[in-house]
């Protein structure tokens, strides 16, 4: 199965010109699906938990379960003020580490429905999955976002001219 916990994934590692540093450095992996540095750690999205990965070590430093059973965790994002943000597919929901635990900030079974790809900038925490829809970081309020054509996110990133691009699925 492409997408279960059943510990025959992978992460590796290589170097800029993309030439293998280490195949295997983090073995027994479920089904990692997203990660992102931050500082002199990576963190990876690992189906049911998010693992804090020293860099250097290639080893988990903290692991996060998530709070719901089967919430196919899916994607996470670091703001600049190192908020960590994961997003869970199954669940409908955002999670945060809070106090070295992962728990539910936002969970909407509409909004948040297949809740996939994230991007955090300037206050703001925006979401992918069936539909586009954008966070207030400080309060937790919906952002009008106005477009019902983008449906079905996988990817979100800067396009570096203060826009976006998406990944549909």
């Amino acid at each position: 199965t492409a997408y279960a916990k059943d510990g025959n994934a992978v992460a590796s590692r290589s170097s800029e010109s993309v030439q293998i540093i280490a195949l295997n450095c983090l073995d027994g992996r479920n089904s990692p699906t997203g990660l992102t540095v931050f500082e002199d750690v990576i963190y990876v999205v690992d189906f049911d938990e998010l693992l804090k990965v020293d860099i250097e070590l290639s080893t988990i430093i903290q692991r996060y379960p998530a709070p719901h059973e089967k919430p196919a965790l899916n994607d996470v994002v670091v703001t600049a003020s190192g908020d960590v943000f994961v997003t869970g597919s199954a669940s409908a929901a955002i999670y945060k580490i809070e106090r070295d635990d992962l728990v539910v900030w936002k969970q909407d079974a509409r909004l948040l429905k297949h809740a996939n790809g994230l991007y955090a900038t300037d206050g703001s925490l925006l979401v992918g999955g069936a539909q586009w829809v954008g966070f207030d970081i400080a309060n937790g309020d919906r952002l009008d976002i106005q477009d019902d054509k983008l449906v079905e996110i996988d990817g979100i990133a800067s396009d570096g001219c203060r826009g976006h691009i998406l990944t549909l699925i």
